[in-house]
């Protein structure tokens, strides 16, 4: 996903989220996989 800042703050969020995404991206796959 290659989207562009429009705003320092906004730049900021998404550089956030990403970080989220890396985080509990093993822990989302798990609970994903487990569903049915």
């Amino acid at each position: 996903m290659g989207g562009r800042p429009l705003t320092p703050a906004l730049s900021i969020e998404v550089g956030a989220g990403s970080e989220a995404m890396k985080r509990y991206g093993k822990v989302i796959y798990r609970l994903a996989s487990i569903r049915p």
